[in-house]
């Protein structure tokens, strides 16, 4: 997750005044030498800036830093500017000030901030430096950006363009933890118009314990479009902490399903009638996976993908008798069917090997798949 904050620097010198030919000197404030470290949600976002006066004449000068919007733990800390005059609390909530007496031709001083940064919102760090000194007006403005994060992806997903119902290759994603503290991310989320299109694959996420500032941790994805064209969505990781979770773009393209055809061949005679042909749409049946494990008694998620909606059956065998059976309704593309781990009367299922049996119907067709499991103690 990357968060954008503006650093605004403005100058501001006296009140506006057309300029004079008659003018014999005025101050001129310039800022420069602004260096602000790189931020982290949760730490501190800390950097020094320097003003100089380019003038002829002296500038008696303010400065002052404040956040905003509101949102932030405020100014923390700003130095002494290195003339070594007095820090005051400024008139407005959020603000704190350095007084400086005078600001003679050619002199400069620099000041240290410093504040914290609890959420990764869009906000401004505006230094503001004005002068009183009854000369013709000057300003200067300087916009520089700071990049603040919690929860980086460091390694994204790349689909390539995937048939309309079909699985994607599976795609390994980084997630690596930027804040200044221990981060524990949550259960993944998807929204927006594709986010049904988009899986994190059962047991391939290591993202479910704390992550110390700089630690990894990562999952597998697969894209199933359910329709042609562009499909977006976005990914996100929740945290213990608000404004630190993850907000992650997801863009793929489904295609239409390729038939292989050869060239044609000349006009031949008319012909008996033959059979009757394929249906306009083939029922497809595609596992994520051909093995699972799980504990005894735990719930047992089957994710797979269907190219036509419409019932599906999840039969659980042991040896050639059907345990369980689950009963569901398929959408075109990504689904998920999870049998609760339970068998007659409610009893727990006893570790040992069974067949998961997915029965598929549509459009007058069935298709079958099979998954072996295990269960564990």
């Amino acid at each position: 997750m990357r968060a954008l904050i503006v650093l605004a620097l403005l100058v501001t010198v006296g009140a506006v005044a057309a300029p004079s030919a008659q003018a014999v000197g005025q101050a001129d404030l310039v800022i420069s030498s602004v260096n602000p470290s790189t931020a982290r949600v949760l730490g501190t976002l800390s950097g020094t800036f320097t003003v100089t006066n380019i003038g002829t004449a002296a500038a008696s000068t303010v400065v002052g830093i404040a956040v905003e919007p509101p949102g932030e733990t405020g100014p923390q800390s700003i130095s002494a500017p290195t003339n070594g005059a007095a820090i005051a609390i400024g008139p407005c909530t959020g603000c704190v000030n350095a007084s400086l007496s005078s600001l003679a031709p050619g002199a400069s001083f620099s000041a240290n901030y410093g504040f914290g940064m609890t959420t990764s919102a869009t906000t401004s760090l505006v230094v503001k430096v004005t002068t009183t000194t009854p000369q013709p007006t000057d300003n200067d403005t300087v916009t520089q950006s700071i990049t603040v994060t919690g929860l980086d992806m460091t390694t994204g997903p790349i689909f390539p363009d995937t048939e309309l119902g079909l699985l994607s290759p599976s795609q390994r994603v980084t997630i690596t933890n930027r804040a200044q503290f221990a981060l524990t991310p949550g259960a993944a989320s998807f929204s927006g118009a594709g986010a049904d299109d988009f899986l994190v694959l059962p047991n391939t996420n290591t993202c479910t314990g704390s992550l110390v500032p700089d630690a990894t941790c990562s999952f597998t994805m697969r894209f199933a479009p359910s329709a042609l064209g562009a499909r977006a969505a976005t990914l996100t990781l929740p945290t213990q902490f608000a404004g630190t979770r993850g907000d992650y773009p997801l863009t793929a393209n489904g295609v239409p399903r390729q038939v292989n055809t050869g060239p044609a061949g000349p006009t031949g005679p008319q012909g008996l009638p033959g059979a009757d042909g394929q249906p306009a749409s083939k029922l497809l049946l595609a596992l994520v996976s051909r093995k699972l494990r799980a504990r005894a008694g735990s719930k047992v998620p089957l994710a797979f993908a269907d190219t036509i909606a419409g019932p599906v059956s999840l039969d659980v065998l042991k040896g050639t008798k059907t345990v369980a059976t689950v009963k569901t309704a398929a959408k075109v593309g990504a689904n998920t069917v999870t049998w609760n781990g339970r068998v007659a009367h409610k009893k727990r299922a006893a570790p040992g090997h069974y067949t998961l049996r997915l029965t598929a119907k549509g459009a007058s067709q069935t298709a079958i798949a099979r998954v072996a499991l295990t269960l564990t103690r």
